[in-house]
């Protein structure tokens, strides 16, 4: 991650206002707030680092002294079109929690699974699920 990029990704994280949570059907759960912001810069001997809950964030690049599994290939997705950007954004307390689990079963069951490439992306301009 650029260093520069972190004030903007630190900006961004603030201006979250709360939200009321829905479930996938759309019942009002509560009033819900947006959970509270999880990458901070410190700064250590002079140089800023950059820590997402509380840890050092990585900077992703590969190292030899790692194990990699490729998940590349066929897989399969569903793109549930009346999903709730509150429930997924919301604290995740027992009810949530809950709430995401009875869903997640819900979904498993379904039919429209559709077959993805991996590694892609989903949201390309002008797409099927361009957002």
């Amino acid at each position: 991650m650029r260093l520069e990029l972190i004030p903007a990704l630190l900006i961004l994280a603030s201006l979250l206002q709360p939200a009321v949570c829905e479930d996938c059907s759309g019942q009002v759960v509560g009033e819900a707030r947006y959970p509270a912001p999880t990458l901070e810069v410190r700064e250590i001997s002079g140089l800023p680092v950059p820590f997402q809950n509380g840890l050092p964030y990585p900077s992703l690049e590969r190292q030899p002294s790692r194990l990699y599994i490729d998940l590349g290939g066929e897989w399969e997705a569903f793109y549930d079109e009346n999903a709730s950007q509150g429930l997924t954004l919301s604290p995740r307390d027992p009810a949530t929690l809950a709430l995401l689990e009875e869903r997640m079963r819900e979904v498993l069951g379904l039919e429209g699974w559709e077959p993805v490439r991996v590694p892609s992306c989903n949201n390309v301009r002008g797409g099927r699920w361009e957002a």
